[in-house]
């Protein structure tokens, strides 16, 4: 089973007012840098979709050196998510694929291993806490091949609302941090205060 992993980090970040990618997450290591190891350690290759502009903050660094990670370039960020996605997809050639959004770096690979096992073709997989569904999203084979059928075709509003006509498999886990959407400096200091506390 080939296992692809597509993470969206072309946005600019706005709200954030600094790449989301390069805040820290712990260990000395930054979103991005979690987010890849963790995908690594089952074995996924990693597409990073990036603007050129946050390539341009990486690409000294040590992030991207490594057969299994790929830089997939946005060059129209304006496009949005549904493009970046597109993009990422079409350049994987792995059949079943994570969707990552930079902008929640809480991943397991326990939860991504449970995904896995409970995947198949025809359906999507996504983790649920109290009923409301979080990151990530883990597609069949069938959706990515549709996915890139449907974005070409000019036939889709959202990602929801393509994900709407296929089977979700639902992981329940008792983690409320996949559903956090981490897009200004006081989500990043509520959830890292909460890390905090936790550790302490």
């Amino acid at each position: 089973m080939k296992i692809g992993t597509i993470i969206l980090c072309a946005g600019n970040s706005s709200r954030m007012h600094t790449p989301k990618m390069h805040l820290l997450f712990a260990n000395n290591q930054t979103f991005i840098e979690h987010l890849i190891n963790v995908y690594k350690s089952i074995n996924s290759k990693i597409y990073v979709v990036l603007s050129v502009e946050n390539y341009k903050t990486i690409k000294s660094s040590h992030i991207l050196n490594n057969d299994d990670v790929i830089p997939v370039f946005n060059h129209s960020p304006e496009k949005e998510k549904l493009y970046s996605l597109y993009l990422g997809l079409l350049r994987s050639n792995e059949n079943f694929n994570f969707i990552q959004n930079i902008d929640n770096p809480f991943v397991s690979k326990n939860l991504l291993l449970q995904m896995i096992q409970s995947s198949d073709n025809n359906s999507y997989v996504k983790p649920i806490f109290q009923n409301k569904g979080g990151h990530p999203i883990l597609l069949g084979k069938h959706l990515k091949d549709e996915f890139i059928y449907h974005y070409l075709s000019s036939k889709l509003d959202s990602l929801s609302y393509f994900l709407n006509k296929y089977q979700c498999i639902k992981i329940p886990v008792l983690d409320d941090k996949i559903l956090a959407n981490i897009n200004t400096p006081e989500d990043y200091q509520k959830y890292f205060k909460m890390e905090k506390m936790k550790a302490n």
